[in-house]
């Protein structure tokens, strides 16, 4: 869940320019049987952790002509620590109730756009975006004081692009 207050500001009558906080709250639960041994039902292991975590955002637009304009957003990464203490009902064999932390990275993103209006009043968008996928993922696991190796998770980067069009069918 992300919340981004953000600023806007026309330098003059081509550039804008923008910038925004965003504050992102993340949540993680997992549940799991816990083994108790042969013929003994299974327990249950409960986990759930939840930070909040801080990244930027900037963008430009430029106003080539009242129907098309040009835009550029770039949005840093962010770095979540999740924590929590495990639950454990029906175990036969207590286990100690150590802090769990999972630290992970949400990738940083760069969106390149444009639009154009049309004299019909019809208009085109066309996109296109890098997402730094292969810096995403968990880059730490610690059960108390102890770190348990993590793998790479080896994303690759993302790139996409977007074409849209839209046209008014009449005034209504």
């Amino acid at each position: 869940l992300s919340f981004v207050p953000a600023l806007g500001y026309q330098l003059n009558d081509k550039w804008s320019v923008g910038a925004g906080l965003s504050v992102n709250y993340s949540y993680y639960e997992l549940k799991s049987s816990v083994f108790n041994g042969i013929n003994q039902p299974d327990g249950e292991f409960e986990l759930e952790a939840d930070d909040i975590s801080l990244s930027f955002i900037l963008g430009a637009v430029y106003e080539y002509s009242p129907y098309t304009r040009f835009g550029l957003r770039y949005s840093s990464e962010s770095e979540r620590v999740l924590s929590g203490q495990p639950d454990y009902k029906n175990v036969d064999t207590p286990r100690a109730r150590r802090e769990i932390k999972v630290s992970s990275t949400f990738p940083q993103s760069i969106v390149v756009g444009t639009f154009h209006e049309f004299q019909d009043r019809s208009w085109v968008t066309a996109d296109f975006a890098w997402i730094d996928f292969s810096e995403f993922g968990i880059s730490e696991f610690r059960i108390g004081s102890s770190s348990v190796e993590t793998q790479d998770q080896n994303f690759d980067d993302t790139w996409a692009t977007t074409i849209g069009y839209n046209h008014y069918l009449n005034d209504k």
